[in-house]
C-alpha cells in the first residue's frame, strides 16, 4: 500500500509539474499574443491617425485655397468697380462742356480725323449740343489745323453721340469716329493699365 501511495504521489507531482509548465507556457503565449495584438492595434491606430491627419490637411488646404480665391475675386471685383467708376467720371467730365473749350477740342478732334483720311471733301457729324459751334470761322480753324485745303460740310442731322465728332468722306467710303465714346473705347485699355498702376500700385491691369 505504501508503494502505491508513493507511486500515486509521484504521478500527481509529475502531473502538477506538467500542468505548471503548460500553464506558464500558456501565460507566455497569451502574453505574446496580447503584446502582438497591442502592437498591431497601436500600428492600426497610428495608420488611422495618419490618414485622418492627411485628410484634415487636404481639407485645410482646400479651404485655404477657396478663401484665397474668394479674397482675390473680391479684390478684383473691387478694382474693376473702381476702374469703372473712373471711366464713368471721365465720361461725365467730357459731357460737362463747361470744363473745357468745346470749339477748340472739337476742332482738334476733327483735324485729327481728317488728317488720318485721304479725302479732299469730308462731312462732319456733331452732337446736337455742338452743332452751333460749326461756324465758318470754326471750319477755317479746322482746315488750318489739318494743314491742307479740304472742303468741310456739316451733316444735316446730329450724330447720336455725347460729344466729339464723326468724320466721313463725301463719297462715304471712309469714316473716322472721333467721338468721345469711341476715343474712350480706343484709349481705355492703355488708360486702364496706367490707372491700375497708379491707383493700385501695379504694373498690369
Amino acid at each position: 500500500m505504501a508503494s502505491e501511495k508513493v507511486l500515486s504521489d509521484e504521478i500527481l507531482r509529475d502531473a502538477q509539474t506538467k500542468a505548471d509548465r503548460l500553464r506558464k507556457r500558456g501565460e507566455r503565449d497569451a502574453k505574446k499574443i496580447l503584446d502582438e495584438a497591442a502592437k498591431e492595434a497601436a500600428a492600426a491606430a497610428e495608420r488611422t491617425l495618419q490618414v485622418a491627419r492627411a485628410r484634415a490637411d487636404r481639407v485645410t488646404q482646400s479651404l485655404l485655397a477657396t478663401v484665397e480665391q474668394d479674397v482675390r475675386r473680391g479684390l478684383l471685383a473691387a478694382r474693376e468697380a473702381e476702374l469703372d467708376r473712373l471711366l464713368e467720371a471721365a465720361r461725365q467730365r467730357l459731357a460737362d462742356r463747361s470744363s473745357y473749350s468745346p470749339a477748340a477740342v472739337l476742332a482738334t478732334l476733327a483735324a485729327q480725323a481728317i488728317g488720318a483720311m485721304r479725302a479732299d471733301r469730308v462731312v462732319l457729324a456733331l452732337a446736337e449740343a455742338d452743332r452751333a459751334i460749326a461756324t465758318e470761322a470754326w471750319r477755317a480753324d479746322v482746315r488750318r489745323r489739318v494743314g491742307r485745303e479740304v472742303a468741310l460740310e456739316v451733316a444735316s442731322e446730329a450724330a447720336p453721340i455725347e460729344g466729339g465728332v464723326v468724320v466721313r468722306s463725301a463719297d462715304g467710303r471712309l469714316l473716322y469716329d472721333n467721338s468721345f465714346g469711341a476715343r474712350l473705347r480706343r484709349l481705355w485699355p492703355e488708360l486702364r493699365k496706367e490707372l491700375a498702376a497708379e491707383v493700385f500700385q501695379e504694373n498690369g491691369p
